[in-house]
């Protein structure tokens, strides 16, 4: 069992939203799986875990503050008629201020070292953010150098701090060239330190996008990065394609919160709520994302939602949920996806030929230059399969339709 020593979410027992049933979660501080059919509330859940949150470490409201809002509300209602044309919106006004009143008084989330946790967030020492399934990174170009100082700034008024990634990068390689140069910075020492942080984040792009070769250069003459892959022609981060815009948000997001305040990604702590982890990823990649974020940054909880096998068999070290059958299991990681899809998710597995089909097609449809005569051949195989298929790879086959059509009319831009 994962011992921890930073605030962390212990247990959650709260009823699942729009019905009355109700999940017991105990994590002991380790992150959560939260897992179950299409249309279970997973999103729902996950939503309402992270507003009960927020309001625990980010809200200003007092105890005293809610119950003067229920006793004025209450004495509205009780003194108004209810065919007024304001009854409505105060029955709800009033419902809302009990439940965040119930959440301070009876919180279904419970926190360990919540004061903690709330003055480090304060401070931004810590972090709590949610990311949505439909995120895409929007990743500002850069063309010149920018201070640390005002990207800070800037930052501060954006919840986005991904957005400054590049713009970040660029204010290091030359904070770094300043620092090599014996007329100017003269500090060999913070020459190497930043040298160092660029082959960890190379490393890290590697390791992302499963290619040795891969390098991030910076153009000195534009003030930009390109990322440079053999057989590829150079492109920037504001051309990536969906899944790995939706991954690299998140890494990006979470970088920026700990360089821009001087934290190791080692030492940041905090919650970190993902709907879909797996949504528009490579089935490889759906194997690796959660456990490269969880080793990325190693105190940070994650609490996420998925419907993809290969993420719930990717960790050890995390407690899976799942919301359709009420029931929590603290390792799948040796388990095969397919007795996965068989137990957990109720669907029947599909061959590894198929499987390797749907991957093939997933890489025709990211391929700048798709190749629509296998494209349309992979098609007819899978399918004939796709009622058995999850519904990412659905998708994938609704893309590459769309794809074929339009390459008949000569518009191939999806």
């Amino acid at each position: 069992m994962t011992t921890t020593t930073h605030p962390n979410v212990t247990t959650i027992n709260t009823k699942i939203p729009g019905t009355d049933r109700a999940c017991s979660i105990n994590s002991n501080g380790r992150s959560i799986i939260i897992t179950g059919i299409n249309g279970s509330g997973k999103t729902q859940l996950l939503k309402k875990i992270y507003n009960i949150c927020e309001q625990l470490i980010g809200g200003e409201e007092s105890i005293i503050y809610l119950q003067s809002q229920v006793n004025h509300l209450q004495s509205y209602l009780n003194l108004n008629s209810p065919f007024g044309s304001n009854h409505d919106s105060h029955v709800a006004a009033l419902e809302h201020a009990k439940e965040r009143l119930e959440n301070l008084t009876h919180s279904p989330v419970l926190i360990s070292e919540k004061e903690r946790f709330a003055a480090d967030y304060k401070k931004g020492m810590a972090v709590l953010v949610f990311f949505e399934a439909t995120r895409q990174a929007n990743f500002i170009e850069a063309s010149s150098a920018t201070s640390k100082e005002k990207i800070i700034q800037q930052s501060s008024s954006n919840s986005d701090a991904s957005s400054y990634f590049e713009n970040y990068l660029v204010s290091q390689i030359t904070l770094q060239a300043y620092a090599e140069s014996p007329n100017i910075g003269n500090d060999p020492e913070s020459a190497k330190s930043i040298e160092l942080w660029f082959e960890k984040l190379e490393t890290d792009f590697k390791s992302l996008f499963e290619d040795p070769t891969l390098q991030i250069r910076f153009d000195s003459n534009k003030q930009c990065f390109f990322i440079c892959q053999d057989l590829k022609k150079p492109y920037r981060l504001q051309n990536l394609s969906s899944g790995f815009s939706s991954l690299l948000v998140i890494y990006a997001n979470l970088i920026m919160k700990v360089e821009l305040r001087n934290i190791l990604p080692s030492e940041i702590y905090g919650l970190v709520f993902i709907d879909e982890i797996d949504a528009h990823l490579h089935v490889s990649l759906q194997r690796k994302i959660l456990s490269f974020l969880m080793q990325s940054f190693p105190k940070i909880q994650f609490i996420i939602t998925t419907h993809s096998p290969f993420v719930v068999s990717s960790v050890s070290n995390a407690v899976i949920y799942d919301i359709s059958t009420l029931e929590q299991t603290d390792d799948l990681s040796m388990y095969s996806y397919e007795s996965i899809l068989k137990g957990l998710f109720d669907t029947p597995p599909i061959s590894q030929i198929v499987t390797d089909k749907v991957e093939r097609l997933f890489d025709i449809l990211e391929d700048s230059s798709p190749n629509f005569d296998e494209l349309q051949e992979i098609l007819k195989i899978v399918s004939a399969h796709e009622s058995e298929l999850d519904s990412e790879s659905a998708m994938h086959i609704k893309r590459a339709r769309i794809l074929l059509n339009r390459s008949k009319t000569g518009d191939v831009d999806v």
